[in-house]
């Protein structure tokens, strides 16, 4: 019987403890800086490669835990541009048909604080997250890495994921030098963000 108790015992401080844990970490919000955020983008066309360069990431983010998120960030495609033109029109037009749908946005489902206010002590170096991201108006699954630093007053973050166009309704990509772009890009996104305590 005491042997009992003595269990008893022990998971009700068990669960005290993981609820103290959890009671003590601190929620945030999180609000992106559009004009010092940065997207870029890597694609390739048989052994050939080039790239791109976005702004105007924006959005804000209520976190309260891995799970407990809310709020999402936009990224207008029409600010994206390459090394030539020509290729930057076609790819806005017929890849990302900026026209009907202006913004790619993300939406995140798990990151990796349990204490999310620990990006504002301490750096976050390839941590993993997954989220959904929406192009052409298409939803899916997105994951990768996420590193922070703290920057004076703000938190720098960087995102690192690939997206694979062929899922988002791109059913065949234009070629460069008669070889056709490949439909998964390697994309990388920085933001610097005020990060507040709840």
């Amino acid at each position: 019987m005491r042997h009992v108790q003595l269990i008893a015992r022990s998971l009700v401080f068990a669960g005290f403890m993981i609820q103290s844990s959890v009671s003590h970490a601190a929620g945030v919000t999180v609000t992106l800086i559009p004009e010092e955020s940065a997207v870029h983008y890597e694609a390739k066309a048989g052994v050939l490669k080039f790239d791109g360069d976005g702004t105007g990431v924006k959005g804000s983010f209520k976190i309260s835990g891995p799970k407990a998120i809310e709020g999402y960030a936009t990224f207008p495609l029409s600010t994206l541009k390459g090394q030539f033109e020509k290729r930057d029109n076609t790819m806005k037009e017929e890849v990302f048909v900026v026209k009907q749908y202006p913004e790619a946005k993300f939406v995140a489902t798990d990151l990796p604080w349990k204490d999310p206010s620990q990006v504002l002590k301490q750096e976050t170096d390839k941590a993993p997250f997954s989220g959904k991201i929406t192009i052409r108006g298409v939803e899916n699954p997105v994951s990768g890495h996420v590193f922070t630093q703290v920057v004076g007053d703000k938190v720098k973050y960087t995102f690192n994921f690939d997206v694979d166009l062929s899922k988002h309704g791109v059913e065949k990509l234009p070629s460069f030098a008669g070889v056709h772009v490949k439909p998964i890009v390697t994309v990388t996104v920085t933001t610097h963000a005020k990060v507040v305590v709840k």
